[in-house]
């Protein structure tokens, strides 16, 4: 136990960075206040609504069940990436195996990190029901039971999906592969959020859904059939019951030794069996020959979709917002709305909705933000290939133009379904979104050209915490506001078509620079960094 508990207080000291006397730390600081802040209001908002529900007096258990929904939900969904990372794709894990430790002593060191991020994740997320329910029940014993509680929540989901993790890991070889894994997993917790948080948001929405629900609270029962603990979780703070809590904790307790003895059966062959990513060379035979720009774009196009962690950072979030935006149109009934409404001529607002999707979605993806941050150590080969420069960064502006597009028309397709526009409204809408593309991924070329980040270890290295991305991503939102602003300051939304075809015009002139001559300037940038 002291050879575990050693190891865990060197992996939480690794693990921390918050050392003032580094610039990276005091970065660090300031970034965790300000996520802080951030989730400060929602907090509040979640003490308020229960405190609300908890003063009417009535479903203090029901209520109470709900509430610690919350923290199950997030911390299951937290599991999913949590446990493997932490196990099997954290860096630590090379340099503890040749150690002169036991295996049971990682197992034990892994699970306390694991369940110290949890445990206070969830907490905070409990801690306003909680503090609500203080608040309307000030009696110390249900304060001492609930904090009993609050500690322990997150434990259980942890547990059962750590296990379930752990028993893939195992079985399925092919998720040992980090960047596969993080491509998979990554999207189907992605698409669990969203589905929580858009069922979460139009339960929110509908006045008529929370008062069946308090005509029918046996409802709220289906809870248990996924967190079963929550039950006698809930009673043995509100009522007090000595059999719930028991049996609470005792469900708990299951799950961790559940945890613990599949952990230190499955977790050291499977680790030992780690692999990292390859790219296998294939024989591709005689291929067709292509022109010099084309065939720059194919190879960058290729190497895109056939590495995970760039395609699911680069490519995928501008197709990813449009489906998350109209799954909550769809679960809103907006459709429905939209269609009992005898809406105006929007066909002078088309150009502006064509600007804007085309620098909010073309801003989500990261394929020319990255692009020469994804060559690494290998950039000089830029400079020997018998391509010039130019065509080389065209190509590659031109591919994040082309993929960026695409997620674009997508979006207009789905506004235009909403809007039940016609083919004009398409066009126009389409014409906004091209000039503005151009111009976000140019700007993605030039920031990335001017400060790649070419020191990474694993592709995934090259896309995460990438400055450059948030440069072109800041910069095309700050133009949305300027642009909206004088709409608002001067009222010159009854001149939208001219006003949105002034701020084409800008954006076609700023293109024409950038094709023109923004290829030699981020050459120039390139040189230095070769």
């Amino acid at each position: 136990m002291s050879e575990a508990w050693l190891l865990f207080k060197v992996l939480f000291k690794n693990s921390m960075t918050l050392d003032l006397k580094t610039k990276k730390g005091r970065r660090g600081v300031v970034l965790m206040v300000v996520l802080a802040l951030c989730f400060v209001p929602t907090l509040g908002m979640l003490y308020m609504s229960f405190l609300d529900a908890f003063r009417q007096g009535m479903l203090d258990t029901l209520m109470m069940e709900a509430g610690m929904l919350i923290p199950c939900a997030l911390t299951a969904v937290m599991a999913l990436m949590v446990v493997p990372t932490v196990f099997y794709f954290s860096r630590d894990t090379d340099l503890l195996l040749p150690l002169p430790v036991t295996a049971d002593s990682i197992v034990l060191a892994k699970t306390g990190m694991i369940l110290t991020s949890q445990v206070l994740v969830g907490t905070v997320m409990a801690l306003p029901i909680f503090a609500a329910y203080w608040t309307v029940h000030p009696d110390i014993l249900k304060i001492l039971v609930s904090l009993l509680v609050l500690v322990t929540l997150p434990l259980l989901p942890v547990f059962v999906l750590g296990l379930v993790m752990m028993v893939l890991m195992y079985v399925v070889p092919a998720l040992r592969n980090k960047d596969r894994f993080n491509l998979v997993f990554g999207i189907l917790t992605l698409i669990v959020a969203v589905g929580i948080s858009t069922l979460s948001s139009s339960f929110g929405a509908n006045p008529d859904m929370m008062a069946e629900l308090m005509s029918n609270p046996e409802d709220l029962a289906l809870i248990n059939y996924v967190f079963p603990q929550i039950a006698w979780a809930a009673r043995s703070v509100t009522t007090l019951g000595i059999s719930d809590l028991c049996l609470y904790l005792g469900v708990t307790l299951l799950g961790l030794a559940l945890f613990m003895f599949t952990a230190r059966k499955l977790f050291l062959p499977a680790v030992t069996n780690m692999g990292s990513t390859t790219r296998k060379a294939r024989s591709r035979g005689i291929e067709k020959e292509h022109p010099a720009w084309l065939a720059c774009l194919l190879v960058e196009n290729r190497m895109l979709l056939r590495t995970p962690a760039w395609f699911m950072n680069c490519l995928l979030p501008s197709f990813l917002i449009v489906i998350i935006f109209s799954a909550v149109f769809l679960i809103q009934g907006v459709p429905a709305l939209l269609a009992d409404i005898d809406l105006p001529d929007l066909t002078p607002w088309m150009p502006a909705i064509g600007i804007m999707t085309g620098l909010f979605v073309g801003s989500m993806s990261m394929i020319t933000s990255t692009t020469f941050s994804r060559e690494g150590q290998n950039l000089w080969r830029m400079k020997v290939i018998p391509v010039s420069m130019r065509t080389q960064i065209l190509s590659r502006g031109l591919l994040g133009f082309l993929w960026s597009s695409a997620g674009c028309e997508l979006f207009i397709l789905v506004a235009a379904w909403l809007l039940k526009a016609d083919l004009l409204d398409v066009l126009l809408m389409s014409a906004g979104s091209l000039v503005t593309n151009v111009f976000v991924n140019g700007l993605g070329l030039l920031t990335d050209g001017w400060h790649p980040h070419l020191i990474w270890d694993d592709d995934t290295g090259a896309v995460k915490n990438n400055f450059t991305a948030m440069i072109e991503m800041f910069v095309s939102w700050v133009v949305i506001l300027l642009a909206v602003l004088p709409l608002i300051l001067f009222g010159w939304a009854e001149h939208i078509f001219w006003y949105s075809a002034a701020w084409i015009g800008i954006f076609a002139l700023i293109d024409l620079w950038m094709i023109l001559k923004g290829p030699a300037v981020v050459a120039r940038f390139l040189e230095n960094q070769i």
